[in-house]
């Protein structure tokens, strides 16, 4: 069972790349609703948010030592200790209204005090229950999303370019098929890889190599997998299987992907997914200068046209009554991503991610009744280089059919 959610799951993440939450209060930043993994709270008519959806929004630099907290904006450095109404704003102690405070492992700041010292403009919408901020920044006269066409733009006339990855993952499994006890899995993996990707016509070829080590006496393990995407078909290779075949049949993907080709399209599809943008603190990296651009996007994205067209697909390729309207109810993620733009070329030389992804899925055809969760945490950095570089890919004729495999697992499991 394992195995045949897992991939159905893996192919949602590479066409990828938090719940939207009740909260206190909610967040506007330039007009649109900024999805956060935790509430604002209101309280003695103060909102204060998560240190970490602070700087999300604002594009700052963040630093936590225990209860104290530093973000730097460009040329501005603000300290925070929780249970302290002195804050230091470039090394100068001001007062604040109230003092930030613990809950859970985060720092909450008082949001307006934090926004103004950055020079944002913050105002409040009782009926609605928002705090409204106004930030919007530019380089060189242009904004985040301006700076995320320019270089999109770039990208789509390099057509092609190769990418080399390294991610940390942490994952909590528990399944029916894991005994009666129920007892969860630990599992963490460290994978490396490289990966090919051809725009017109849509090509991608990945290869990635995983370590899991020695976890509750199951032995470290060495795991190789390659995924090839044409055709309107995905390939992946299966432990004692091979190359195996999904069919994604009414899913025109070389249409999906021109959106990405198109300026105003690509804008149009960002906005219903909900992606929030802001610009982070320039880098430098052997002597190259950097824009940096903070994308943070949640479950939301799911209930874009965008993605619904990938969802009517899965669920038509899936086997077995796999339902996958119930698999993306089932799921929570808060993705973070860090685009870093060469300031001279304005293409994307690296991109950091880290998120979150919760699933819990009831399956009640299981006798009896049973559930599967998973929490997974994420750590990955890119680097992409060969801009218009053409590649070649494995042969793949021979591969197994998708639903042939699910069903030769679900037979197994059934004796």
């Amino acid at each position: 069972m394992k195995k045949i959610l897992i991939f159905p799951l893996t192919v949602l993440l590479l066409l990828l790349f938090s719940l939207p939450v009740l909260a206190d209060a909610q967040l506007t930043m330039n007009g649109r609703d900024y999805k956060t993994g935790s509430s604002l709270i209101l309280q003695d008519g103060l909102s204060f948010a998560a240190s970490d959806v602070v700087a999300g929004a604002l594009g700052c630099d963040i630093a936590v030592q225990g209860d104290a907290v530093t973000l730097q904006e460009n040329d501005t450095a603000l300290t925070f200790t929780a249970g302290s109404k002195t804050a230091l704003v470039n090394g100068q102690e001001k007062q604040m209204p109230a003092a930030p405070f613990l809950k859970g492992n985060q720092v909450f700041l008082p949001l307006r005090f934090v926004c103004e010292s950055l020079g944002a403009e913050v105002s409040w919408n009782d009926p609605d229950k928002k705090v409204l901020i106004s930030y919007i920044e530019t380089r060189d006269s242009l904004t985040a999303e301006e700076l995320i066409l320019k270089t999109s733009e770039k990208m789509v006339e390099a057509n092609s370019y190769k990418m080399k990855f390294d991610m940390d993952m942490n994952m909590d499994v528990a399944a029916p098929d894991q005994g009666a006890a129920g007892e969860g899995m630990k599992i963490a993996t460290s994978s490396h890889g490289e990966a090919w990707v051809q725009y017109d016509p849509l090509l991608m070829y990945m290869v990635q190599n995983a370590s899991i080590p020695e976890s509750q006496g199951v032995p470290a393990t060495e795991i190789k997998s390659e995924m090839v995407l044409k055709d309107n078909s995905m390939y992946m290779t299966m432990p004692e299987v091979g190359w195996v075949k999904m069919d994604l049949a009414g899913l025109d993907i070389q249409q999906l992907m021109s959106k990405s080709m198109d300026p105003a399209a690509t804008m149009k599809v960002l906005k219903e997914a909900g992606v929030s943008t802001a610009l982070a603190n320039d880098r430098e990296v052997n002597g190259q200068s950097y824009w940096v651009i903070n994308m943070a996007m949640g479950k939301e994205m799911l209930e874009s046209d965008y993605f619904q067209q990938m969802v009517q697909s899965l669920s038509s390729a899936a086997a077995n009554g796999m339902d996958m309207t119930s698999l993306l109810d089932s799921l929570d993620f808060d993705f973070n991503v860090s685009t870093w733009v060469n300031q001279d070329t304005l293409l994307t030389d690296y991109m950091d991610m880290k998120g979150t992804m919760a699933l819990n899925l009831d399956l009640p055809e299981q006798e009896p009744a049973a559930k599967v969760t998973m929490n997974m945490e994420m750590d990955g950095k890119y680097s992409i280089s060969d801009y218009g570089t053409a590649f070649e890919i494995p042969d793949v004729s021979g591969a197994v059919d998708f639903n042939t495999v699910v069903s030769q697992q679900v037979t197994a499991v059934q004796e």
